[in-house]
């Protein structure tokens, strides 16, 4: 019996993790962002950890970033002033508007760089992209709040089959 329970809550951490990445990307594919979104979710289940616990852990990073540019935060909690700092988590995790990263998102004309123009961003004459930043799209917290509405469902379908 007990290892018929340790493979139920293997496996309930393993699809539980999965879905939660399966989210996290839908949302940060769709994201509104000037500029490329390359960002890749990854998910790990530690399920040794402590006996009897497992440890889910999500993750996002793009693909080529480098400090302090940090493409998934950017995303994930937005940039610029003009738009809401309406991020539930974004005091907590410091990720002030425009304190972060190159701190261009101080700026309330906005600011310019070279590369792809994304969502919002426009292209001027001179080939430079002007934008605003990004609104905080929220993509972990939101897979987040889905998977705490889903993980009951989950449980309760996976102890029927049992």
């Amino acid at each position: 019996m007990k290892q018929r329970f340790e493979n139920f809550r293997s496996s309930l951490m393993d699809a539980i993790a999965n879905k939660a990445r399966e989210y996290a990307q839908a949302n940060f594919d769709v994201a509104e962002y000037d500029g490329d979104n390359i960002v890749v979710v990854s998910s790990d289940v530690a399920h040794d950890y402590m006996p009897g616990y497992s440890d889910v852990t999500i993750s996002a990073m793009g693909m080529r970033d480098v400090e302090p540019c940090n493409v998934a935060l950017f995303i994930e909690f937005g940039t610029g002033v003009v738009y809401p700092d309406d991020h539930p988590e974004a005091e907590e995790n410091d990720m002030i508007r425009g304190e972060y990263g190159a701190k261009y998102g101080r700026n309330e004309d906005g600011w310019t760089y070279i590369g792809n123009p994304g969502t919002n961003g426009t292209i001027n004459k001179d080939g430079s992209v002007h934008t605003f930043g990004n609104p905080a799209n929220m993509c972990m917290y939101r897979a987040r709040e889905t998977m705490r509405d889903e993980v009951v469902e989950e449980i309760q379908r996976r102890w029927r089959e049992l």
